[in-house]
């Protein structure tokens, strides 16, 4: 609340956004609802700011919103699920890219230390991804000279080769084979992930992704 608040006028974001790029403020410690409220001044210099520090960020599209506020309604009325079930949905779906609690992929943020408490924190993560790309996570997609296409996530580059990861795997292609590399400007996450899933399976999931510590498969 504090940084929202904090970020609801111009020159307290200018103050809030040097704070970060100090590293007196975690990056981690600013939702998405706050970063894209930095935005709303239009302010060229702010916007350059968030575009450095977080990477790409735009508004949610009504759409977007329509369905989060249907999801949280949803939870809202029926309740939450069971962590355990819920754990078994992650694991299912998310644990191949994410971390939570040192289980999971690399190939997205490790969610452990998230603002997972906040219901509508992991709404809008969860079903608009692509509102805030942390500019570690954009994807990228590497084209070989004998027509391969790869789409991850850039983790290390230099003069010999590029190391992209995709779920599942690393992948180490030489220079001399590759013949472009492009940054995109969306996640690798999917989007309309709980569509998949039933009305059950997302209470369960979002239980666990709200659970303060591990707990048990069933």
């Amino acid at each position: 609340m504090r940084a929202r608040t904090t970020a609801s006028r111009a020159a307290f974001a200018r103050q809030l956004l040097a704070a970060v790029e100090k590293d007196v403020i975690s990056r981690r410690d600013l939702t998405a609802d706050v970063v894209r409220q930095l935005r709303i001044f239009k302010d060229p210099e702010i916007n350059k700011q968030v575009q450095k520090l977080w990477g790409v960020a735009r508004d949610s599209q009504a759409e977007k919103l329509a369905e989060i506020a249907r999801y949280k309604a949803m939870i809202q009325t029926k309740g939450f699920g069971d962590a355990s079930r819920g754990r078994a949905v992650f694991t299912r779906t998310c644990v191949q890219c994410h971390t939570l609690f040192d289980t999971g992929g690399k190939v997205g943020p490790d969610i452990t230390g998230s603002n997972r408490s906040d219901l509508d924190y992991i709404l809008q993560n969860v079903i608009d991804p692509n509102a805030v790309i942390p500019n570690d996570y954009r994807t990228s997609t590497l084209e070989t000279k004998d027509d391969r296409v790869i789409t991850g996530i850039v983790t290390r580059q230099d003069d010999n080769a590029v190391t992209i990861v995709i779920p599942g795997e690393t992948l180490v292609i030489s220079k001399k084979d590759i013949q472009s590399l492009t940054q995109g400007d969306v996640s690798m996450m999917p989007e309309g992930l709980l569509e998949a899933l039933s009305e059950l399976e997302v209470r369960d999931l979002i239980t666990y992704l709200r659970s303060p510590a591990q707990v048990p498969l069933p």
